[in-house]
């Protein structure tokens, strides 16, 4: 009857769940030491050349902006993390496995092929989304830092002037800036996210009633 290709169905899919996890985990931990000599070299020489910069020159530079120099080392670091290795190594399987879908079915690899173009560019849009947004958060992040710099080296000014008050609106209105762009951000890649979701979930959903319909007809052999 129907036990033995449900059994052998259940224990193949358990086996490549099993491998897909070990190869996922494999994967990620060699793309991870790939550049750890390069994020090294990098920092040292950022370093050594803020060690080797004039005083005149570095104090044109606000101490803020110092900062967010020092941090853009993490943007460019992260820009060759191990997930964007493993999503570049993972194009040329993308492309055999669209190759192959065309020779089983012609339709089916249509329909992959749409979506992967959807997924693309929903994940462009997102992308476009979250540069402005970070973008802003940078920005604001600079003035603030530079403004809290301001108020403890100038303490003794604050003070004598009373210029708490005022000090404690700006404060407050930039911490309110900035929790709003946290809120934009969080909510913007959790709608990227779904909407990558659902297209993947869309994607099955047509591979599945779309191939069994052709097996059904006749027009598609499964071997």
């Amino acid at each position: 009857g129907f036990d033995g290709p449900l059994i052998t169905l259940t224990v193949g899919m358990l086996i490549a769940g099993v491998l897909n996890h070990a190869f996922t985990v494999v994967r990620v931990r060699l793309a991870s030491a790939v550049n750890v000599g390069p994020d090294r070299m990098l920092s040292e020489t950022v370093l050594g050349c803020l060690a080797r910069a004039k005083m005149s020159t570095l104090g044109r530079i606000p101490p803020a902006r110092i900062h967010e120099l020092m941090s853009g080392i993490q943007v460019v670091q992260s820009g060759y993390d191990a997930s964007v290795i493993c999503s570049v190594l993972d194009m040329p399987f993308l492309l055999l496995f669209v190759g192959a879908t065309f020779f089983l079915s012609p339709v089916l690899a249509l329909i992959t092929m749409l979506a992967i173009a959807c997924s693309m560019l929903a994940g462009w849009l997102n992308i476009r989304r979250g540069k402005r947004m970070n973008d802003a958060m940078r920005n604001e992040s600079v003035v603030h830092r530079g403004n809290l710099a301001n108020a403890i080296s100038g303490a003794d000014t604050v003070r004598a002037f009373g210029g708490r008050g005022y000090l404690t609106g700006v404060f407050q209105t930039q911490m309110d800036k900035l929790q709003q762009i946290k809120r934009d951000m969080v909510q913007s890649g959790t709608r990227g996210q779904a909407v990558l979701q659902s297209i993947a979930m869309l994607l099955r959903v047509m591979v599945y009633a779309v191939g069994a319909r052709e097996v059904v007809a006749g027009s598609m052999s499964t071997g």
